[in-house]
């Protein structure tokens, strides 16, 4: 069991810096292959790196930031409508700036709460966070609406 989300297999912590606010946890990929998200093929051929931080959950009462490095990769298939990829990391979304179990905790008090007290919560436990995001993030995971049942539903029956 790791104490943060992000080093999984192909990920190695090289660095934590700060006993203060916020801690930096840097992390990079050690992967020397991964699959093209569009056709995939696997690819060895890596382009560059780049960077993401990330907002982790909390360790205590301390902040905790992810910086993490890893690759573009060159896809192999001539082909392929996407030449250039990003190495996929399952528990950090493309696009997003917190990790899985940092969201999936904003989350879980957001549907039990106000995003104005989702705020001070989270500010409380050392996870800055808007209202406008809170927000964001209830849009984005809303359940759909019910359907409603073939035959009209209960009070629509006949009796007798």
């Amino acid at each position: 069991m790791s104490l943060f989300s992000i080093p999984e297999c192909g990920m190695r912590v090289t660095l934590v810096r700060g006993t203060d606010q916020p801690v930096q946890v840097v992390v990079e990929s050690v992967a020397h292959r991964t699959p093209c998200p569009a056709c995939g093929q696997w690819s060895a051929q890596i382009h560059s790196q780049y960077t993401r931080h990330l907002q982790e959950l909390p360790v205590g009462s301390l902040t905790v930031t992810v910086e993490l490095w890893a690759h573009r990769f060159v896809c192999p298939t001539p082909t392929c409508s996407q030449h250039i990829f990003c190495e996929r990391v399952p528990s950090a979304s493309p696009q997003q700036r917190r990790t899985a179990p940092c969201t999936a905790r904003l989350l879980t008090w957001a549907w039990d709460m106000t995003a104005v007290a989702t705020c001070q919560a989270t500010a409380a436990e050392g996870m800055a966070v808007s209202r406008s995001t809170i927000n964001r993030l209830l849009v984005r995971t809303a359940v759909a609406p019910r359907m409603r049942r073939p035959d009209g539903g209960v009070d629509h029956h006949r009796r007798g």
